[in-house]
Parts: structure tokens; sequence; C-alpha cells
């Protein structure tokens, strides 16, 4: 699998790259912002991309806006959205952009832990749970 990152934060993005090149999966790209994200992704087609929601220059919502427009571009394309924040509109929104998710995609994945009972598999990749210990995010691969 080929995997692009867009975090702004150096330190998480290069730990996270380290994992995951540690667990066999192809990074072939990093970004730091939003329009870095769609020059990547358009140069090196992965199959997924992995986003933060808060990108410069506002830290608002740059990274769901980019991965939002590198779905329309790129509809094949996996995102997977990483966030301290829990916002359903995003991940709503990125749901709604792309098409219904396939049952492979569908889950819940938690930004602070492997998942456990109270992140169990869903029918549904748009569910967002909240519990005291874990915030987990939509996952969708369309």
């Amino acid at each position: 699998m080929r995997v692009v990152v867009a975090e702004d934060q150096a330190l998480l993005r290069e730990g996270l790259v380290a994992l995951l090149r540690e667990h066999g999966v192809e990074v072939v790209a990093q970004a730091e912002d939003g329009p870095g994200l769609l020059r990547i992704i358009g140069g090196h087609k992965p199959d997924l991309a992995i986003v933060d929601v808060r990108l410069p220059p506002t830290f608002t919502d740059e990274g769901i806006r980019a991965a939002i427009e590198a779905r329309e571009r790129h509809p094949g394309l996996g995102i997977l959205i990483l966030s301290q924040y829990v916002e359903p509109v995003y991940t709503a929104e990125l749901l709604a952009s792309g098409g219904a998710p396939t049952p492979r995609s569908r889950g819940r994945w938690s930004s602070r832990r492997a998942p456990s009972r109270s992140t169990s598999r869903t029918s549904s990749a748009s569910s967002i749970c909240r519990t005291p210990t874990t915030t987990t995010v939509g996952c969708s691969r369309c």
C-alpha cells in the first residue's frame, strides 16, 4: 500500500512515518500543508492519504478541505483523517464527497490507542464515538 502523510508538526509526522514503515507500509511522500498534500497526491498516486484536520496557515479545516479536494480529483483515494478534535461535520462532509464507504473501509480508528471494545467495528464509517479515554474518527475508502 502506497501512503502519503500530511501533518504540520514535524515530530508527529516523522514518528507516524517511522511507525508505518516499521510495519511494512510504503510511505511515498509527506506534506505539511494542504497545497503540499494535493501536489504529492498528484505526483505519487497513493492508495491512502493520512491527513491532519488542522493544517497551516489558519489551522482550522485546511486538512479536511484538501482531503475533500483530493477525493474529487482522485476518487479511488482512501482518506484517514487524524485529529485530536471530534468534529462530526468534518467526517460527514468527507464521506458525502466520496460516496458510500466500502465494506473493507468500515470501522473506527482511535487517535489515542489501538481499537478496543469501546472502538469496535461498526456498520458505518461515519460513526463518531466519544468515551472518556478515546476519541475516534471515521475512516473511509471509496
